[in-house]
């Protein structure tokens, strides 16, 4: 695969790398707002209502009773497992069917200019 800046060739297996790291990167945010999510969601008072007011009370109530590592950041390990792999895969993905395809996806049309639409 070319760089659309000028004369990088990158291998898939540098793609593959490149959508790890940023499936990695991305995990450490979206394992604990999912965490939140979660226990927001299935967390019910006796009459159906949501127990916490808001999410800040739900943040607030979960590092309060189990911790920074088993409020917010419990199954980040799956959430790590989950992005490093489908990051990866997309990323490659995009950028192959970008490539053999000419797909037009808004991220590499902005780089590549208007003169290749």
């Amino acid at each position: 695969m070319r760089d659309y800046k000028g004369g990088m060739e990158l291998a898939v297996a540098e793609m593959c790398c490149a959508g790890g790291v940023a499936g990695f990167a991305q995990s450490f945010v979206r394992g604990p707002v999912e965490r939140v999510k979660t226990v927001m969601q299935t967390t019910k008072n006796p009459d159906g209502s949501s127990y916490y007011r808001s999410t800040l009370s739900c943040i607030k109530d979960l590092l309060k009773t189990q911790g920074l590592s088993g409020g917010l950041f419990r199954g980040l390990s799956a959430t790590i497992a989950r992005e490093v792999s489908c990051v990866a895969v997309l990323l490659v993905c995009a950028c192959v069917g970008d490539f053999v395809f000419g797909w037009k996806f808004g991220f590499w049309k902005e780089r590549r200019g208007s003169e290749d639409l």
